[in-house]
């Protein structure tokens, strides 16, 4: 369930109980079903401004009611089933996204085995350029493919993803400082963000607001970003400032697992939406799901490359 901060941001730690949230999900519990009962008792008296001498003034022609009560019960069912049509089709396409995902995910965590198995050469730190510029283009295949879910979840047609990874950057006063660098962008983001991305420190804005706060745990939903960058929840770097209309909401989570010393949040994963409203809380545990999904893969391949000696370098700009 939520907790809020009035900074334009929501924490949720899961889904599982959002049917509970609005009139709707007030209603579908018991004491929605109690209260609906109290309070339609008394509504079930005739209205002050029925005629007292109805059964004097009027007939019923029985059969007429009949048919109409029929034509409409047959109207209810066609929309029932129209409506049960369209969300099984949706269900079905939801699910095989999903799968869609999941086979990339294997299919991209193999190829990298065969490529450092032996098969292929013995490996060898030259070819660590190579193996980096593979975890860009994975990253970037990955962000469209969970563009393409989410778009299927919400009927929202602006989605886009991008993602981030952690790496150690070296300060020009000596020694490193963990940041986050964007690795992959979903193709309908402006492809000029990568010329102006920034990193983004462990200590400041969204790796902040998880790792601090939060034990990096969950999703954020960013309902209003001046509001959150105003409150150093949200780090503005330049592509908030060039790209604005790009992105209005979004859905953010954290990408755990082990970075070689311990379990640490190895990047972040954005959904984001050009709609004021693009994003529920039934949502919630769908971008867990991929969050776990694509940390696992991340962690696979990273580890498989640092154990043969092929440490990819994701600060290079050039990726």
């Amino acid at each position: 369930m939520p907790t809020k901060k009035d900074i334009g941001v929501t924490h949720y730690v899961d889904g599982y109980n959002s049917w509970k949230l609005g009139i709707l999900g007030f209603l579908a519990q018991l004491r929605g079903h109690v209260t609906s009962i109290i309070l339609g008792i008394p509504l079930m008296g005739t209205p002050f401004w029925w005629p007292s001498d109805w059964s004097s003034q009027a007939t019923v022609n029985i059969g007429g009611l009949i048919g109409r009560s029929s034509l409409v019960g047959l109207l209810m069912c066609i929309l029932c089933f129209i409506y049960l049509r369209r969300r099984s089709v949706r269900s079905l396409a939801v699910k095989a996204s999903l799968h869609d995902m999941s086979h990339h995910l294997r299919d991209q965590i193999s190829e990298l085995f065969r490529r450092t198995s032996g098969s292929c050469g013995k490996p060898k730190k030259s070819d660590a350029p190579a193996e980096a510029r593979n975890i860009v283009s994975f990253a970037h295949s990955f962000a469209d493919k969970t563009r393409d879910h989410f778009r299927l979840l919400t009927g929202d047609s602006t989605i886009e993803c991008a993602i981030r990874l952690a790496h150690q950057y070296p300060l020009s006063g000596g020694g490193n400082k963990l940041m986050y660098r964007t690795v992959g962008r979903s193709s309908g983001l402006n492809p000029k963000r990568k010329a102006s991305s920034q990193p983004i420190p462990f200590d400041s804005g969204i790796p902040k607001f998880f790792r601090s706060e939060h034990g990096g745990q969950g999703v954020l939903f960013y309902s209003e970003i001046t509001k959150a960058i105003a409150q150093g929840a949200f780090l503005k770097t330049a592509n908030e400032e060039t790209f604005s209309e790009e992105i209005v909401t979004m859905m953010v989570a954290p990408l755990n697992g082990w970075d070689g010393n311990s379990n640490d949040m190895i990047g972040i994963l954005y959904v984001t939406s050009r709609r004021k409203k693009g994003f529920k809380p039934t949502q919630v545990d769908s971008m867990k799901f991929v969050a776990d999904a694509l940390a696992g893969a991340f962690i696979a391949m990273l580890g498989r490359l640092h154990s043969v000696g092929t440490k990819p370098d994701l600060t290079d700009p050039n990726l």
